[in-house]
């Protein structure tokens, strides 16, 4: 099991949800991860049929992965963001 203190000292998480950042942080890496392998498995495809539709399907395909794995990021961050937002206004 990976330490929280470990993790906090490396990646420099500020907010008391040092969890939900990380999460935020795994969903941006995966989805260049995702993305990335999609296009090559769009474009061994491609050689393999040598069809441009499933190359087309296959690059949109990688394109919407992308999109929706960094809108749970940024998501996440925005939850965070009110959070702390709220919290600056509560106590004044």
């Amino acid at each position: 099991m990976i330490k929280m203190d470990l993790i906090k000292s490396k990646l420099n998480l500020k907010s008391e949800y040092k969890y939900i950042e990380l999460t935020s942080i795994v969903f941006k890496c995966f989805s260049y991860i995702i993305g990335a392998v999609t296009v090559i498995f769009g474009i061994i495809r491609f050689f393999q049929t040598f069809s441009f539709s499933s190359l087309i399907f296959t690059l949109l395909a990688a394109v919407i992965y992308f999109l929706i794995f960094m809108a749970l990021s940024e998501i996440l961050k925005l939850l965070l963001s009110i959070n702390e937002n709220l919290k600056k206004f509560a106590v004044k």
